[in-house]
């Protein structure tokens, strides 16, 4: 399934290093020269996309959140739920890998589809995902920073809120705790190096003008506190940051 998320542009971490392939041949479920098989059906929940016959996008979010670790599975629930640029035609010139496609899956079709999965422990577990989800979520890293933050059971924040600064310009940022005035940002590192993501501005630019609308923010009396991916990915590095912002893990019972 993660091969069909990959067309679909979903929120997926990381390139399967086998093809995956769904089948409805019990004999033919074995796996073998980089190509997995997976016995299902292919009567339904099936189309092209990009000129590939691929299972369906609410199909593939589904079986992935019933699959995947719980950080995973929202990232990729939350991708589904994002409002695309464009609706797929399906034709292989149209198709753009980078940018979600086809329609913006809503929380009932995102239900309806986990019921039909096989076990009442993956519904269970797709049903809980799915009620986690937020279409604000804007990449992966956001995705599973929020993820590690509900496993972890610290407050959960406002997601892309608006703040006019002093300047006159707006910043828009990843996380807010209003009741603490604390702003934060998930730094993903692909946008350094990646001159599309930068608009052609140096990376010395980048980095300048993100110091500036931080130093902007806290001019507001906001408190910003930042983390990257390794940091989102350690438990206790990750604690210690929310931790050091005034933040507070609500146990169970409180």
């Amino acid at each position: 399934m993660k091969t069909a998320a990959l067309l679909w542009g979903l929120g997926v971490v990381g390139v399967p290093d086998k093809l995956q392939t769904v089948t409805n041949d019990p004999r033919g479920g074995r796996s073998k020269h980089g190509v997995q098989r997976i016995l299902g059906t292919v009567d339904h929940g099936v189309c092209e996309l990009g000129g590939f016959q691929v299972t369906d996008k609410a199909r593939t979010t589904i079986e992935l959140a019933g699959t995947l670790r719980f950080a995973e599975a929202l990232a990729v629930v939350d991708s589904s739920r994002r409002e695309p640029p464009k609706v797929s035609t399906g034709k292989a010139s149209d198709w753009d890998k980078d940018v979600p496609w086809g329609i913006t899956l809503e929380e009932r079709i995102l239900q309806d589809a986990a019921s039909s999965l096989g076990s009442s422990s993956r519904q269970q577990r797709a049903a809980k995902i799915i009620e986690f989800s937020d279409p604000q979520s804007e990449s992966v890293g956001e995705s599973m920073s929020r993820a590690k933050m509900i496993l972890q059971r610290f407050p959960l924040p406002r997601l892309q809120a608006s703040f006019a600064l002093k300047s006159g310009k707006t910043a828009r940022t990843d996380f807010w705790w209003p009741e603490l005035d604390l702003v934060g940002e998930f730094d993903g590192q692909g946008k350094y190096p990646r001159n599309r993501l930068r608009g052609g501005k140096t990376i010395q630019q980048v980095v300048m003008e993100e110091k500036a609308r931080e130093n902007a923010l806290r001019a507001l009396g906001l408190t910003v506190i930042r983390w990257d991916w390794a940091e989102m990915m350690n438990p206790a590095a990750f604690a210690k940051i929310l931790t050091d912002g005034g933040l507070v893990p609500v146990r169970p019972g409180r």
